[in-house]
Formats: structure tokens, C-alpha cells, sequence
């Protein structure tokens, strides 16, 4: 009898064994599902910011701030105080700088949800300083302002030209450089992904002596086109912005593509200031009040300074004296011209 038990408690011990292992599997897919999914909903959000802007954010900030949570809209790049933000600067390629941080989901106008992983990390995001200023090239991203370097476990380079940005999910063991109390992994491959250079590593899934789990994606990755799921996800993000709705189907308010409208501004503008109207991430535009007045005579009112003043000038009626003297304007101090910049024509 107890033989009997022993075995029966083996086998037990085998099934459960094995529905663990399946288990573990299936939590682990759909981890990556997730993972994947909003990191092509991040790209694709990133795609559009740079057709619309000519430029990449900048990261948001680390930093805890309301209830425990990071603001997830990008810091002013501007600043040279990055690491009040917590964010990390440093030198890549050519000595250009990177920098890196959370990702700025507020400001691509995606979820919060989104800017985390399937481990409920939240992804890392490196650009290069120069890509988050304006470009001069405004058709297509300057490759050449990019300081990221990303290679595989053997050295080589995963893409060239240089990857504009990167989101770097942390993986199972949740290891990088911003969870608070944990240290960069301790290792070998993984441990690229958090000094602070201008190098990168993407490898292969491996548990072994040289364990690596991060997820890397950069500017030129496709990650949703095998996966119908996650195509018809972005899918629906695209038709919200079309509409200039957010895409959030958990939303109860949301219509049968997961689009939520923008909710309506609030706030007043400042005294001395007027209503223009609503930007592209449903902040009111406030522009100053054009100033009461007449223009002295003699003087056309041409339009608003920046501060809403009136522009006066004395230019059409110039032109007009000249023109009933038979006379050109040729401005007051043109060479021969009388008091109105009238000149006789040659």
C-alpha cells in the first residue's frame, strides 16, 4: 500500500510538474504578446510624432510624482538638468549625447497603459539629444544625428545606419537601470543595456550562464506585421487618430475601433489673452488680445503684433500720393525721393 502511494504520488508530482512548466509557458507568451503589442503601438505612435513635428520626444521623466507614478509626458530637452528628471545623459557614437528615460506616452497621446511591458516594467527609451530638436531635413529622419549603436552578442551590428531610438523592455527579471533598489543585471550580455555608453545588445532569449531577456526594438522594426492581433490593433490606433480620438478599447465610452474622443479642454486663458482654439493634444491656445485703436491719420492698419498691437503704417497712403502725382514709390530714403518717397519715374 505504501509503495502504492509512492507511485501514485510521483505521478502527481510529474503532472503537476508539467502543467507548471505549461503554464509558465503560456504566462510567459502572453507576457511577449502584450510586450509586443504595445511596443508596435509606441512605434507607431513615434512614427507619426516625427511626420507631425520633424523631430523625436524627448523621454519623460523617471521620477515618481503623482501617487507614486511617473508623468509620462516628455521633459524639456532643452534643460541640461536631466537628472533631476532622472533621467540619464550620456556620449555614443561621434560624442553625440543619448538620453534616455520612460517612454512619453502622454505626449504621443496613447494610454499609460501602454508604457508599460508584460511584466508590468515600464520600457526604457533612448534617442539620440540631436533627433529631438527640429530637423532641417524635414522628408526623412537624419540618420546621421543618431549616437545609438546596437549590436548582437557576437559584436556585430544589428542595423546600419545607427537606429534612431530604441524601447528596451526589461524582460522577465524586471533588471534595468531605473527600478528603484535593483541594480543593472549582473549579467554579461544584459549588462550593456545599462552602463551608461552608447552601445547596445540585442540577443537571443537564453537562461544560461550568459542570460539575456530584454526585449529591443528600434525606428526600423516591424514587430506586428506576422502577428494578426497585433496588426489589428494598430490598425484601430491609426483610425483614432484619424478621427483625432484616443485609442483605448477598454474604455466603455469607446466605439467598436477602440476610439475614445478627446476629452473636452478646460481652463481659461490669462487675463490680457483670448481663445484661439485647441492643439493637436487638446490643450487650449491661448494669444494675446489685440489692443483697441485707430491708427493716426494717414496710416493703415496692417494687422497684430505677436503681443496684439496694432501695426500701423504710413505705406499704402504713401503710395497712393505718389500714384495721383504721377510719381513711383520709391521709399523715403531712396535717393531723389521727396518727404512721401515719391520719385519722378525714369
Amino acid at each position: 500500500m505504501l509503495i502504492e502511494l509512492c507511485i501514485a504520488l510521483i505521478i502527481i508530482s510529474i503532472l503537476l510538474a508539467g502543467y507548471l512548466s505549461y503554464s509558465r509557458i503560456q504566462n510567459i507568451k502572453e507576457q511577449i504578446q502584450k510586450t509586443n503589442g504595445n511596443m508596435a503601438a509606441i512605434q507607431m505612435a513615434l512614427h507619426n510624432f516625427w511626420k507631425e513635428h520633424q523631430r523625436y520626444p524627448c523621454p519623460a521623466s523617471t521620477v515618481p510624482v503623482n501617487n507614486g507614478r511617473p508623468s509620462l509626458k516628455e521633459v524639456d530637452c532643452s534643460s541640461t538638468l536631466f537628472s533631476s528628471n532622472g533621467i540619464e545623459s550620456f556620449d555614443g557614437y561621434n560624442k553625440n549625447s543619448i538620453i534616455i528615460g520612460y517612454v512619453p506616452v502622454q505626449t504621443l497621446g496613447l494610454p499609460e497603459k501602454f508604457s508599460i511591458d508584460g511584466w508590468s516594467t515600464h520600457f526604457a527609451y533612448a534617442v539620440s539629444l540631436d533627433l529631438t530638436k527640429e530637423q532641417t531635413i524635414q522628408s526623412k529622419p537624419d540618420y546621421k544625428k543618431s549616437a545609438i549603436t546596437l549590436v548582437d552578442n557576437n559584436g556585430d551590428l544589428v542595423i546600419d545606419p545607427s537606429p534612431l531610438y530604441l524601447l528596451i523592455s526589461a524582460g522577465i527579471n524586471r533588471s534595468n537601470r531605473f527600478v528603484a533598489g535593483e541594480d543593472c543585471s549582473p549579467h554579461k550580455l544584459e549588462r550593456e543595456n545599462c552602463d551608461s555608453d552608447g552601445t547596445f545588445i540585442r540577443a537571443s532569449y537564453s537562461e544560461a550562464d550568459d542570460y539575456f531577456d530584454d526585449i529591443i526594438v528600434h525606428d526600423r522594426d516591424i514587430l506586428y506585421l506576422g502577428d494578426s492581433q497585433i496588426r489589428a490593433a494598430l490598425e484601430n490606433l491609426l483610425s483614432c487618430q484619424r478621427k483625432g480620438a484616443f485609442y483605448d478599447p477598454d474604455d466603455p465610452q469607446s466605439d467598436d475601433n477602440g476610439c475614445v474622443g478627446r476629452a473636452v479642454p478646460t481652463g481659461i486663458c490669462n487675463d490680457g489673452m483670448t481663445l484661439k482654439g485647441v492643439d493637436s493634444m487638446g490643450q487650449i491656445v491661448c494669444v494675446p488680445n489685440m489692443q483697441p485703436g485707430l491708427c493716426r491719420g494717414g496710416e493703415t492698419l496692417l494687422g497684430y503684433d505677436q503681443n496684439g498691437a496694432l501695426i500701423c503704417s504710413r505705406l499704402i497712403s504713401q503710395m497712393l500720393i505718389c500714384a495721383q502725382q504721377g510719381l513711383l514709390y520709391a521709399g523715403e530714403a531712396a535717393s531723389g525721393a521727396d518727404n512721401n518717397g515719391c520719385k519722378i519715374p525714369k
